[in-house]
């Protein structure tokens, strides 16, 4: 216990000093000092501050406040990578991108595998899109799962829909509709609006799950609200025909109107149709 005391006492000043540094860096930022806030953290960040070298990574990367620089982002970012996967994503990123840099795509993709076992969410996703995609590396559907899934049950929104996706059309899986209706109603929870409409329309038809009329307006409404098209112009359609609502033309004529305005061609359609049906839909 005293040896944890004597450690405990001699490492105690340098995190004291290493969180006051963060807080001077990030008043100066604040207050509009930005040279300031570099030279504060320059300072921790050779001691060895993690955080501070993330900051400073991001500020050269960005160039927020100071002059934009790839080179010192990496700089910074290679001395966070050490411990921090985050950092080490960032260098895949530079390096898939040629920012700064020049493109390499092979060293991105050890980066990014470096990243992914310091257990980062973004690497898990970008290299189930790599492997899907297979234009750096060759197309392995079974991988591109498999980093899926570890990011969507880290709570990958769109890992999530992709995975649904690919249950949905049987793409490098076996088709399980109720399992891609899991994946997509957790992204629609989180308001990816084509996982919305997507939960909308296998409630509407009863596909990986119970037919539920109710349920379907419900995320049809989700997705109208972030503007999706197409369950605008399905909700006009329900009040139209007064399916699992009261029919309600001027409600149907507000939805399709929203629709049309989006260049929906069946929303246009529907309008013209309503125009010859009730007068004052032509106005």
């Amino acid at each position: 216990m005293r040896v944890i005391v004597v450690l405990y006492l001699l490492f105690l000043p340098f995190f004291l000093y290493a969180q006051n540094s963060l807080s001077l860096a990030s008043e100066a930022y604040q207050s509009g000092d930005y040279q300031k806030a570099k030279n504060i953290l320059k300072k921790a960040g050779h001691r060895g501050n993690l955080q501070a070298q993330l900051d400073l990574a991001k500020l050269y990367q960005h160039g927020d406040g100071i002059t934009q620089s790839y080179k010192n982002a990496y700089y910074w970012y290679k001395k966070a990578s050490v411990k921090d996967g985050e950092a080490s994503y960032e260098i895949a990123h530079i390096y898939e991108n040629g920012l700064g840099i020049d493109k390499n795509t092979s060293i991105a993709l050890q980066w990014y595998e470096k990243a992914a076992k310091q257990d980062n969410l973004s690497a898990y996703f970008r290299l189930g899109e790599l492997y899907y995609e297979g234009h750096i590396i060759h197309k392995d559907i079974q991988k591109s799962i498999m980093w899926y899934e570890k990011a969507a049950i880290l709570g990958h929104i769109q890992a999530a829909y992709n995975l649904g996706y690919m249950y949905e059309q049987g793409e490098g899986v076996e088709k399980n509709v109720t399992k891609a209706f899991e994946y997509y109603i957790e992204a629609a929870k989180h308001y990816h609006i084509d996982a919305q409409y997507n939960v909308a329309t296998f409630y509407y038809t009863g596909k990986g799950v119970d037919k539920n009329i109710e349920e379907a307006i419900y995320w049809y409404e989700e997705a109208a609200k972030q503007g999706d098209a197409q369950a605008l112009y399905n909700l006009g359609q329900l009040y139209y025909h007064g399916e699992g609502v009261a029919k309600n033309k001027i409600t149907a004529f507000e939805y399709w109107m929203k629709a049309a305005k989006k260049s929906h061609i069946k929303a246009q359609d529907a309008l013209d149709m309503l125009c010859k049906e009730s007068s004052w839909a032509c106005k």
